[in-house]
Order: C-alpha cells, then sequence, then structure tokens
C-alpha cells in the first residue's frame, strides 16, 4: 500500500528540494497519517519498522497472518564508537 502524496519536489538547476505546501498543509498530513495507518490495519499482513504508527495498525486489528519489522536499530541513540 502506498499513497502517491509528494512533499517535496525537485526541480534541475536547483540546489536542494523544495517543501510543497498547500493549505492546511499540517493538518492534511496529520489526517494522511492516520488514514495510512487505518488502511494498513486492514491487511493481513504488515512489513513495517518497529514505530508508533506499526503498534497503531496492530492495535486496531488482531487478524495479521504474517508481520515483518525492519529492525535498524534505535531513533535518537547516538553511539559513541
Amino acid at each position: 500500500m502506498v499513497l502517491d502524496r509528494e512533499y517535496f519536489e525537485y526541480i534541475p538547476g536547483k540546489k536542494d528540494p523544495y517543501h510543497v505546501e498547500r493549505p492546511n498543509d499540517h493538518f492534511l498530513q496529520g489526517k494522511e497519517y492516520l488514514t495510512q495507518i487505518v488502511i494498513a490495519s486492514e491487511c493481513n499482513s504488515l512489513v513495517a519498522a518497529r514505530c508508533g504508527a506499526s503498534y497503531t495498525a496492530m492495535m486496531l486489528t488482531d487478524k495479521f497472518e504474517h508481520t515483518y519489522f525492519f529492525n535498524l536499530g534505535r531513533y535518537g541513540v547516538i553511539s559513541l564508537d
């Protein structure tokens, strides 16, 4: 499941992409995020990172036949190696 939404636009010749703004953008981004979680909870399998959205999708249903979580470490933890 992928909801097609452009958050950044790249223009050739410009150094950095810029954020695509639209009226009421912060509200709409939150609404789209919650919509994606609800749609994911309607699926029969879940492949995701371990994050709040994944746990929320799992709380909304008890019917996932298969789950796989990417384990890429912890967010916000700085390694002092």
